[in-house]
């Protein structure tokens, strides 16, 4: 039976830095919530039952025809249902979200690509894509059950993928616990303090995660207005050991590709890595490498990178410790315009190009030494 997860999915409000106030949900309770499912002869929400007396599932709230927020709650929209979210005109690279447009795409990126353009183009959850040929994987790529993959809260994503597709939240979700209670209470939790103790006080929802939550998820965007992620620098051969990464998140459901060679889970369980990288790596220090990468110096949100030492910030510059590259420096997270989620044009990445618009642009920001600049 096909498992499907019915609770909101993304945190609203302004929701990280330690000197912010507590942000629960605020608001009529029937924005979201209905006792009866009906008001005056019409069904309120979605017209069947759905768990916690909510009147849909996570699109209820996060999903709009083309404004990047709701109309009546202002949650985060992840989904344009009958246009393409904007994107900057001319753009040859990016198709970049324009910061500050009313109807640009969040940090996340969007659903609509996956739904309109087909599965490479996103996380193709049952909210969104139900129709679409290839949802019940048998597993994700990269899928490892390895309980070091578990998340923090020791939850792990669940295993009968034939059977289930992957949802926003819950036991085959990336938001909150991976159980049935998904992200309950989630919202109306005390999320002042971003410390990944708590569904409310996990980076957007995903448990045991650690971040800066930009207030308005990148609808505005610079260098010192974006989100903030944390990382964990390894070096040598070293196994990771926090949960608490962005990047962590990522490998509970792609964890062979946390690793750098054949050999399954390598590298996060403790055990060898081979003596070269076969896939791109992850937290892993740009600075510390050195080389042609030192060129990053300037966070770029288009290009994000995490950071482990000091104080999480937005405002940073990318010293040791802070410019590691994560799976959302070259990933979004729910949708893209370009396959395999990735946030530039990668068939227009050639080495040694003086293109207009590519050069020193997408890999380029961190290859510096590999384009005509």
């Amino acid at each position: 039976m096909k498992q499907r997860v019915v609770i909101f999915a993304i945190a609203a409000g302004l929701l990280a830095a330690p000197t912010l106030a507590t942000a629960q949900v605020t608001g009529v309770c029937s924005n979201c919530h209905t006792m009866h499912n009906s008001q005056n002869g019409s069904t309120q929400g979605s017209s069947s039952a759905q768990n916690f007396l909510l009147k849909g599932g996570c699109l209820q709230c996060h999903s709009a025809a083309s404004a990047a927020t709701d109309s009546t709650t202002g949650a985060p929209v992840v989904y344009r249902t009958t246009s393409a979210p904007v994107t900057t005109t001319g753009d040859t690279v990016y198709k970049a979200p324009v910061s500050g447009d009313a109807s640009t795409y969040l940090a996340g990126g969007d659903f609509y690509w996956v739904e309109n353009s087909g599965d490479t183009y996103g996380h193709n959850v049952y909210e969104v894509s139900s129709t679409n040929t290839d949802d019940n994987l048998s597993s994700p790529p990269g899928f490892s059950s390895n309980a070091a993959f578990a998340a923090a809260d020791g939850s792990q994503v669940g295993s009968t993928w034939a059977s289930n597709q992957l949802t926003c939240a819950g036991t085959y979700g990336c938001h909150g616990t991976h159980t049935s209670a998904g992200i309950n209470g989630g919202h109306h939790g005390d999320d002042s303090t971003i410390d990944g103790t708590s569904v409310a006080k996990s980076y957007r929802f995903l448990i045991g995660i650690k971040g800066i939550e930009d207030s308005d998820w990148e609808q505005t965007y610079s260098s010192t207005d974006h989100n903030g992620y944390f990382g964990e620098a390894r070096s040598g051969s070293d196994a990771v050991s926090s949960q608490n990464t962005i990047s962590f998140l990522c490998a509970q459901c792609h964890g062979n590709f946390h690793s750098s060679d054949g050999g399954g889970d390598a590298g996060i369980d403790g055990s060898s890595w081979g003596s070269a990288w076969i896939r791109h790596p992850v937290d892993v220090d740009l600075q510390a490498i050195g080389g042609e990468y030192t060129s990053y110096t300037t966070y770029d949100p288009l290009v994000p990178v995490a950071q482990s030492t000091g104080t999480l910030t937005t405002t940073n510059v990318q010293t040791a410790g802070q410019g590691l590259v994560t799976c959302l420096s070259c990933h979004r997270a729910h949708g893209s315009p370009w396959p395999d989620i990735l946030r530039w044009d990668y068939t227009l990445m050639s080495a040694g190009t003086t293109t207009t618009g590519v050069v020193g642009e997408g890999c380029f920001k961190c290859h510096s030494t590999k384009d005509g600049a």
